[in-house]
């Protein structure tokens, strides 16, 4: 028998042997743990009379779990809540960042192993009065 004849004969048959390799390949690399970068939403909550007088620089944290989890991540973020305290006069408060912080999604098995940045400052300014 020919080599052209061997591959080509029954070749829906090996065509589907391969489409179901691929498929069992990808579940079995979604089920792995990895770690990935992904980004932060942060939610800034401060008293009245003041807003941000900066945009909040970008963050990100460093997470692990399976594969299929940390996809669920992009259509529900992780979040961040700063709430600046009323006695913070000053007009730059310094929040720390830490993995407690951020709040992960029921939906998401995953574990928040670091936050960067480190430090977040929150700059205020006085709010113009509403007319």
């Amino acid at each position: 028998m020919d080599v052209r004849g061997a591959v080509v004969r029954h070749w829906p048959l090996k065509l589907a042997a391969l489409a179901l390799a691929l498929l069992l390949w990808a579940v079995v690399a979604s089920q792995e743990v990895t770690t990935q970068l992904v980004p932060v939403r942060v939610d800034a909550a401060f008293q009245n009379g003041f807003d941000l007088a900066a945009p909040l620089p970008a963050v990100t944290a460093l997470v692990s779990g399976p594969g299929h989890e940390i996809l669920k991540l992009y259509s529900q973020p992780l979040v961040l809540r700063v709430t600046v305290p009323e006695t913070a006069v000053r007009r730059a408060y310094r929040v720390r960042l830490t993995p407690q912080r951020v709040q992960v999604p029921s939906s998401a098995k995953v574990t928040v192993e670091e936050v960067e940045p480190r430090e977040l400052l929150v700059s205020l300014a006085r709010s113009a009065p509403s007319q």
